[in-house]
């Protein structure tokens, strides 16, 4: 069997199970909860906008409602069961991943950008007497180290030459984040921040690209080529390709057909989860409140594929350009987006601000819906440490009665 076809509705069950309903046992909380929910996502971005808890803990709390904001942190600085590296941008990795991040780390001896040379050479000289400093005293973040006298505190590329050769040296595996404190990264040298257990030892490119196809597909449960190279983003497009070809001429990956009634899609998938399509449990009445940056919608033409979502994050747009909002947080049910809304928290009021809740044009609330909308709002009021929520315009306007009572 080289190929299998399968409808819509069953390739969004394999996807909703791999990505967001099945992802943590339930049994599982606190700092063994989080760190299970990188193990199965491959990755969670870590993101620096804080009108809401910032998109890690959002993303866990979305799988395990019982998660606090120091369970993450627990995982890292405590059992070391996670860590922290460029994965999908900047994010928790598994720890016992860590030895496929080497090759990577490897590429900073022999810069391939102008990015990376250019800072080499501005910043290179800084970066021994920085790891010296940490060598000898100890863990230490950027606000240990003295500033330099013209106080530059600009955006990346403006960082003073410190914070620089740290992020550097960073990147180049002889540092890593032994916690965060306040958000801030505290670094220390990899040998004493690296557990006993985790294996060093630098794969193949077969074995990276091998590892990356299955970490990809093993998350999405259906991906496409784009979608699988994108997931984690330490290779090359090349190795990566090649391990998948390879693994398809072997039958270890199945190309799937998915069949919709205006057209098709094309994924491959693990022949081992396709295995047990036919064990794929019903749908939950649970609505999601979601993270932009959570791995379930972080790819936008894949959700407009499979779900027929269109959706963009505006936060980067002048207030001008935007349409919605500057945050809008999808909202997941059953098997499809049913609306998006624009929250921040007012952390001093304890207040979480709904700018605007809108429902897709096509979806039609029910009760239960309404029932489980109001549910969600509630605990996702009570996970952002605020006592209630406001909203201020509803999409469509009867929404607000069958939501609010009014």
């Amino acid at each position: 069997m080289d190929e299998v076809k399968i409808p819509l509705a069953t390739a969004r069950a394999i996807v909703i199970q791999a990505q967001l309903a099945g992802t943590v046992d339930s049994a599982l909380e606190g700092k063994q909860g989080a760190a299970a929910v990188v193990e199965k996502l491959g990755y969670v971005q870590i993101d620096t906008i804080n009108v809401l808890n910032r998109a890690h803990h959002h993303t866990v709390w979305t799988r395990m409602p019982s998660y606090q904001l120091e369970d993450i942190y627990a995982a890292q600085a405590q059992d070391r069961t996670i860590f922290e590296y460029w994965g999908h941008a900047m994010s928790y990795l598994p720890m016992k991943d860590f030895r496929f991040t080497l090759p990577y780390k490897h590429h900073f001896n022999d810069p391939y950008g102008k990015w990376e040379t250019e800072r080499l050479e501005k910043y290179g000289h800084v970066m021994e007497p920085t790891l010296q400093r940490i060598r000898e005293e100890g863990a230490m973040s950027t606000r240990d180290f003295e500033i330099e006298a013209d106080g530059n505190r600009g955006t990346w590329w403006d960082w003073r030459p410190v914070k620089v050769a740290l992020e550097l040296l960073f990147w180049q595996g002889k540092l890593m984040v032994a916690e965060r404190k306040r958000f801030q990264k505290v670094f220390d040298l990899t040998e004493r921040v690296l557990p006993d257990w985790v294996d060093t030892h630098e794969p193949t490119d077969e074995e990276l690209g091998r590892f990356l196809v299955r970490r990809a597909l093993g998350a999405y449960g259906l991906a496409n080529e784009k979608e699988i190279v994108d997931h984690l983003r330490t290779a090359s497009k090349k190795t990566i390709v090649s391990a998948l070809q390879e693994m398809i001429a072997n039958r270890e990956v199945l190309r799937v057909t998915v069949m919709s009634e205006d057209r098709t899609i094309n994924y491959y998938a693990l022949a081992e989860v396709l295995e047990q399509m036919d064990k794929l449990p019903g749908m939950t009445d649970e609505v999601f409140i979601l993270s932009p940056f959570d791995n379930f919608c972080i790819q936008r033409a894949r959700m407009k594929a499979l779900f027929g979502f269109d959706y963009a994050l505006e936060c980067y747009l002048k207030p001008e350009q935007r349409k919605f909002g500057y945050f809008a947080q999808p909202i997941f049910w059953k098997d499809q987006f049913v609306g998006k809304m624009d929250v921040k928290s007012e952390r001093k009021e304890k207040k979480l601000l709904i700018h605007h809740l809108q429902l897709e044009e096509d979806f039609q609330p029910d009760v239960h819906f309404t029932a489980a909308l109001k549910e969600k709002l509630g605990a996702f009021t009570r996970f952002q440490g605020c006592q209630c929520y406001e909203i201020s315009q509803f999409s469509p306007q009867s929404l607000q009665k069958q939501v609010m009572g009014k």
